[in-house]
């Protein structure tokens, strides 16, 4: 197994990921809200005081309680329009932020097709629900919940066809190959439940880089087989999934979040 960096760095940022077996690694949660029930006031307006304007009138008021210095008879009239400032930002992010939340609620909990050991049957599980090392099925024109590798496909050549317009706006679809040493393991199914059953059989892991926020390039190596089978080596660069996938069925597994399976149906069984 190797990749194109350093030794050192490859100690320190690379993890390993075995199909089908629990793992520590962060879940598949999207999170991003700003703010908190808890933490929302306190926070907010800390930040708002941190502006230089702000401070600048606090200053202000400060100095209309003064008895030396004021000229409003120690009324600190400043304080009256920078509290309405700070309370309408105030409602303002809180409105935001509440979209926020809303809409991690929306794609945290959309369905995926998930297995997540040797044993189980596919069933149904949230987006936020997805850990490293569950094999997903996707099926057609439907969202990918997390970053894959392809194990199989529909096609007989084990390719996919994905949008990217979620990530990097390109609308114009692109093609996407399952290693061929493991789409020869897997091999082509007519349905994805035969793709299931193959898939389960397989024992390896994946060594790869971490989560990252490069949209263009994914490094790892696999290395899997099937019970009573010598283990294939397949070193693989390939671009993270997207937010959808278009084509036939696929099977697919993924690099930072773990092996993930899916699965896309034909047109012609939607």
């Amino acid at each position: 197994m190797w990749f194109s960096r350093s030794k050192k760095s490859l100690e320190v940022k690379t993890r390993c990921v075995q199909l089908l077996s629990s793992h520590d690694y962060r879940g598949n949660q999207i999170i991003t809200s700003h703010y908190t029930a808890m933490n929302f006031v306190p926070m907010n307006v800390f930040e708002q005081f941190c502006q230089p304007a702000n401070i600048y009138f606090l200053f202000l008021s400060v100095l209309q309680t003064l008895p030396r210095i004021t000229t409003t008879h120690h009324m600190p009239f400043m304080l009256l329009p920078l509290t309405c400032i700070v309370c309408v930002n105030m409602m303002k992010d809180a409105v935001l932020d509440w979209r926020r939340h809303k809409s991690d609620k929306e794609e945290n909990e959309r369905p995926s097709l998930c297995i997540r050991n040797a044993q189980s049957e596919a069933g149904s599980s949230k987006w936020c629900d997805v850990q490293v090392g569950n094999i997903i099925i996707v099926k057609n024109n439907e969202y990918v919940p997390a970053d894959i590798v392809i194990l199989t496909s529909a096609h007989e050549e084990g390719h996919v066809y994905i949008d990217t317009a979620n990530l990097d706006g390109e609308t114009n679809l692109k093609t996407r190959q399952a290693p061929d040493d493991v789409f020869k393991l897997v091999g082509h199914h007519e349905t994805w439940e035969d793709a299931i059953k193959s898939a389960q059989k397989l024992v390896g892991d994946v060594e790869c880089e971490p989560p990252n926020e490069r949209l263009e390039s994914f490094t790892g190596t696999i290395t899997l087989s099937k019970e009573g089978k010598e283990p294939h080596d397949s070193n693989r660069c390939t671009e993270p999934a997207p937010e959808r996938v278009q084509g036939q069925e696929c099977v697919l597994g993924d690099g930072s979040c773990g092996l993930h399976w899916h699965r896309h149906q034909d047109h012609d069984e939607q």
